[in-house]
């Protein structure tokens, strides 16, 4: 199963179909990066939905989902912990 999610996400015409998927910061406001969210409940979750859909994402889209939906600092610094895209 998480094989066909990564395949959903990295196709850009199945992707732009998609939900868009709500940050974990929305979801589960209690968790904080990482290792919160990755040992409780929610990993799966983490795991299957979030980190696959993040990746999808181009660094521009990132920049703008994070602006979207006011990411805390610390999810911020723990999504993008420079200011500069890495290659």
């Amino acid at each position: 199963m998480f094989d066909l999610i990564i395949i959903f996400f990295s196709h850009k015409k199945i992707k732009d179909t998609l939900p868009e998927v709500k940050p974990p910061w929305v979801l589960f406001p209690e968790c904080n990066p990482p290792n919160s969210l990755r040992a409780d409940m929610h990993r799966e979750w983490f795991e299957i939905v979030w980190t696959p859909y993040w990746e999808s994402l181009d660094y521009s889209e990132q920049r703008d989902y994070l602006d979207k939906w006011a990411a805390p600092e610390d999810w911020e610094e723990y999504l993008h912990p420079t200011s500069y895209p890495v290659d």
